[in-house]
């Protein structure tokens, strides 16, 4: 659910990284960066902005 929740405000908002952890219930934005990277094998940020590239 949170996973599903993340990806649809990062697809579909502006919401910062930030107001992202917290909408979807983690304390930090730090601990919400690890655990999506877990889900998606990504970055959040790279996840929204993928013709980026990842980052190092």
């Amino acid at each position: 659910m949170r996973r599903s929740l993340a990806t649809e405000l990062l697809e579909n908002t502006h919401m910062g990284i930030e107001q992202v952890a917290e909408r979807v219930g983690f304390a930090d934005a730090t601990s919400f960066r690890k655990a999506f990277r877990k889900w998606t094998n990504r970055s959040p940020s790279d996840f929204r902005h993928p013709e980026r590239g990842p980052r190092s």
